[in-house]
């Protein structure tokens, strides 16, 4: 062979093998790569005694590893005092990597909202709820909100353009209410009769539909100099002044009975405001939106009882209580759609704990190759 066929020999070895090693890096790195519509794990479980089987999708693992990464570094930093680092997800000192546990909490937030999803398809709530699906779907959402935003032609609420997350949980909040409906029928899962409805009331009542107490209190103000009150009271006392007032004002109340009407406390204690208050309904509620810690004080209190002040905005709050009335529970005619409501939210969710434990949980090649800087937008 001549030294010219060696060379041309060289010359196709020079460019032919670099080809071939870059081609089989491209086989490799499409035979390896992870689609968010690829599956990372398959859920089946039986529903009416019927085999049902979901897939849990890569992007949907990607979602939810995002929305429990916070967590999951909480966890790690507060049980075992480790922070961040370049190795943090891999490190493997204890039991399980930090990356093995965000996936594994992730997958369990899916499972449970994919066993819903799967009860949802099962009756007719639902169509397809593979992710490929829910991203097509998202698309045209966005298109549709988009077009309403710009030419208001049709109605829009909410925001412009929904997020992945955000539409995930709308779809599951719209959905909720018809899934509880459904399986709320006669021989379904969360179905329940009338008389069983009356004995949740019964069960529950005092816990959930007791009436607001009655209550006649005083309740005496020390403000103090404030940016809210400074044009409108000439107050010269400091906070600390107006705080210790309000300690003496309390143990005097506590000490002398005599003194717990509006007349002698005024009286005696002439730079405050000493008003009377009769907590009725209608009052408790507006008080409670007004003055959530004076009122979460005065609910609290036993009949003739005197609080220690209460800081709220610019002032203490001492409450005196002259007298308490239990006015019993609301009616079961009353409070019968909350009832129904309150028992279908807690069976559905016990139901649908139990239906996660019993599942069959089939993890795949991409599960294994998930990611923690895998972040959803």
């Amino acid at each position: 062979m001549s030294i010219k066929d060696h060379i041309n020999k060289i010359v196709i070895l020079l460019i032919f093998v670099p080809v071939i090693a870059i081609g089989g890096i491209i086989v490799w790195f499409l035979a390896n790569a992870v689609s968010d519509y690829d599956t990372a794990a398959t859920i089946t479980i039986t529903i009416d005694g019927k085999t049902q089987t979901a897939d849990i999708a890569v992007g949907e693992m990607k979602l939810y590893m995002s929305l429990n990464r916070a967590q999951a570094v909480s966890y790690y930093y507060n049980k075992y005092n480790m922070e961040m680092s370049k190795d943090f997800w891999d490190d493997d000192s204890q039991k399980e990597t930090p990356l093995e546990y965000l996936k594994r909490i992730a997958l369990d937030d899916l499972i449970k909202i994919k066993i819903r999803q799967m009860h949802m398809q099962y009756y007719g709530i639902l169509g397809d709820i593979s992710y490929e699906t829910f991203i097509k779907n998202l698309e045209d959402e966005n298109v549709r909100r988009e077009i309403a935003f710009s030419t208001g032609i049709n109605e829009a609420f909410g925001v412009r353009e929904y997020s992945i997350d955000q539409y995930y949980r709308y779809l599951d909040s719209k959905n909720d209410l018809n899934l509880k409906k459904e399986m709320s029928k006669e021989n379904r899962p969360l179905y329940l009769s009338e008389e069983g409805y009356k004995e949740y009331y019964e069960q529950n009542k005092a816990r959930l539909y007791k009436k607001e107490d009655t209550a006649e209190n005083i309740n005496v103000t020390v403000k103090f100099n404030h940016e809210m009150n400074k044009d409108k009271f000439k107050l010269k006392r400091t906070q600390e002044e107006a705080e210790n007032l309000a300690k003496e004002i309390s143990e005097k109340l506590k000490a002398d009975k005599t003194i717990r009407s509006i007349e002698k406390i005024s009286a005696l204690y002439k730079d405050t405001e000493v008003a009377q208050y009769d907590y009725e309904h209608e009052f408790a509620s507006s008080m409670a939106k007004a003055s959530p810690e004076v009122f979460s004080t005065a609910r609290e209190m036993k009949e003739g009882a005197v609080s220690d002040p209460v800081f709220f905005r610019d002032c203490y709050v001492v409450i005196v209580n002259l007298s308490k009335k239990d006015v019993g529970y609301k009616s079961y005619e009353e409070v019968q759609d909350n009832v129904a409501s309150e028992y279908n939210d807690k069976s559905l969710d016990v139901y649908i704990d139990n239906k996660a434990e019993e599942a069959v949980i089939s993890k795949v090649k991409a599960y294994n190759k998930l990611k923690p800087d895998q972040v959803v937008q």
